[in-house]
């Protein structure tokens, strides 16, 4: 671990965790674990998914200034946004990143727990935690 660590090159998080996240299909299940750990968690709020704030500030400053600071409202304004040529590359590189781990995990749907978190248990749609 310490020589992996040592012969890496100094680079944000918030891309290392882009970069694994656009290739989720190809990353161990220990990893994959991780980043939908790390995205459950960012689905709060907007500026927790450092990446997608980063790309995104200024876009949702124009296009998304009167979506509420959660994650996911910030986000599904961004998403209808996706293929508006108003929308910077590297945004639309972070949305489509979030997509994917949508795809991978449903947790990471901030809309979707929200509105249908008690439903997808009792409509036995997913097992409860146990």
């Amino acid at each position: 671990y310490y020589i992996l660590l040592t012969s890496l090159t100094l680079t944000p998080q918030s891309e290392v965790v882009s970069c694994l996240e656009r290739k989720i299909k190809q990353v161990s299940t220990e990893c994959k674990s991780v980043l939908t750990k790390k995205e459950e968690e960012a689905s709060d709020s907007f500026k927790l998914d450092r990446a997608l704030f980063n790309a995104c500030r200024n876009d949702r400053d124009v296009l998304c200034k009167d979506s509420p600071d959660s994650a996911g409202e910030v986000y599904s304004c961004l998403g209808r946004f996706k293929f508006d040529k108003r929308l910077s590359f590297k945004c639309r590189k972070e949305v489509v990143r979030r997509q994917l781990m949508t795809l991978e995990d449903f947790k990471v749907d901030y809309d979707l727990m929200k509105s249908c978190g008690e439903d997808l248990v009792t409509q036995q749609c997913v097992a409860p935690r146990t």
